[in-house]
């Protein structure tokens, strides 16, 4: 009897170990049943400068770099407004004065356009769609916006000469100082217009008077000048008071 169950036994392994071998010993897996996962987005980074300068230089070579892309644009809102279908935007640049064009980044979502300012440095997502005018940007989400870093609006005055007239013949001084300035501008922007007041001391009182100028670039030095009526007082000396910035 032990032997007829041992007998049954090795038949019943000889009959699994043929079964293995004749799958080449490879265990077959059940399919799971599960989806092939998407593939992942690609998003092509570029800044609102490069972006509309490289469509600017020509478009035919940009449209086939960016058109029907994916683009994350990095850059300064210089508009905002709708267009004619009501549609929300945003218009990035690199925040310079006059710029002509730029990135038009439009939304679907009205609310988000609403907060933000001219000014801002914003990330935007969307789909390049062209160009016309500007370059066109669709399908647009926020991605980031922050506030601008604050200027350095700031320059230094110095009164270079001066110089008053003698007249010998009737031992008087001329009623007008002819003064000499420099300016330069010592901040990170430029400085489109300012104005700089002078003290002049002279014997027996001292006079106040101003001027003006424009277009002091950063980290340029331009000199100036100006005249004083001091009603024929001898001038002892000229000295800057104070001065006035502006940068628009």
């Amino acid at each position: 009897m032990k032997r007829l169950v041992y007998i049954l036994v090795t038949i019943s392994l000889m009959v699994g170990l043929v079964g293995v071998i004749s799958c080449g010993g490879e265990t077959v897996t059940p399919p799971s049943g599960g989806t092939t996962p998407p593939p992942e987005e690609i998003v092509v980074e570029v800044t609102a400068q490069e972006l509309y300068s490289d469509y600017e230089a020509n478009e035919v070579a940009a449209d086939q770099k960016y058109e029907d892309k994916i683009l994350q644009v990095d850059g300064v809102i210089i508009s905002i407004g709708k267009d004619i279908t009501d549609t929300p935007y945003v218009v990035l640049g690199k925040g310079e004065d006059f710029e002509l064009g730029g990135v038009q980044c439009f939304f679907n979502d009205e609310d988000v356009v609403a907060q933000l300012s001219k000014g801002q440095i914003a990330t935007v997502k969307g789909k390049c769609t062209g160009y016309l005018w500007n370059v066109l940007v669709e399908d647009c989400s926020l991605e980031s916006i922050s506030e601008p870093p604050p200027i350095d609006l700031s320059a230094s005055f110095t009164v270079t000469d001066w110089k008053q007239d003698y007249y010998e013949f009737s031992e008087e001084w001329s009623d007008y100082v002819y003064v000499y300035y420099e300016v330069e501008n010592t901040g990170d922007v430029d400085i489109d217009y300012y104005e700089v007041y002078f003290v002049v001391l002279c014997q027996g009182g001292s006079y106040h008077d101003w001027t003006n100028g424009m277009n002091v670039r950063v980290g340029a030095k331009l000199s100036g000048s100006t005249i004083i009526n001091v009603a024929g007082k001898r001038v002892r000396n000229v000295e800057v008071e104070d001065w006035n910035l502006t940068a628009y």
